[in-house]
């Protein structure tokens, strides 16, 4: 996964758009495209991976394809490696190493994946989950976990960031998550 130091979502107005604009950023090769999905109300989500460069020009050369229609994009260059897990789908702890939990929702999938790369730069916490608009009404949210201390200081910097663009739906910390919980989490 050396190769994919950045990750690029966009999210567009139109799935038809969507799709086109995710084709032209993988048609040069240098990203991976990691998901292209609709989501709710009638959106398109498309998320793509490589080293910083790639993805900033595939995303430039993208934007011809649908730039009417975008409605937010980001690049995380240097994303943490725990986000670029959740992004894949490939889970980050065990049962066993959920400690206190930190759950995080926001109104955008875009600003809950920048928010869920800063809270895993704050602090030694592990991302449990992270979902991205599918069945959530084009929401997002993340969980973390680690001793209570360092759930508290990377939600809180997630929040911040969250609350400072208006993004931030809810969020809980729960210090000692029952058994069920955890199990329910992964």
């Amino acid at each position: 996964m050396k190769d994919m130091q950045a990750i690029a979502l966009v999210e567009f107005n139109s799935i038809a758009h969507g799709i086109a604009f995710a084709d032209e950023m993988v048609k040069g090769g240098a990203v991976k495209l990691l998901d292209n999905y609709p989501t709710c109300p009638g959106k398109h989500i498309v998320i793509v991976s490589g080293d910083t460069q790639a993805v900033q020009e595939a995303v430039k050369n993208g934007y011809k394809a649908g730039k009417d229609f975008v409605l937010e994009q980001t690049v995380i260059p240097n994303v943490n490696p725990l986000v670029l897990n959740a992004a894949l789908g490939i889970p980050n702890t065990a049962f066993e190493d959920i400690d206190a939990i930190g759950i995080v929702e926001s109104f955008s999938v875009i600003k809950c994946v920048e928010a869920a790369d800063i809270a895993c730069k704050q602090s030694k916490v592990k991302l449990v989950d992270m979902r991205l608009g599918k069945a959530l009404g084009g929401k997002g949210y993340f969980i973390v976990t680690g001793d209570i201390g360092a759930v508290k200081s990377s939600v809180m910097a997630a929040v911040e960031f969250l609350k400072d663009i208006t993004n931030l739906v809810q969020f809980k910390i729960i210090p000692s998550p029952s058994d069920e919980v955890k199990r329910s989490l992964l």
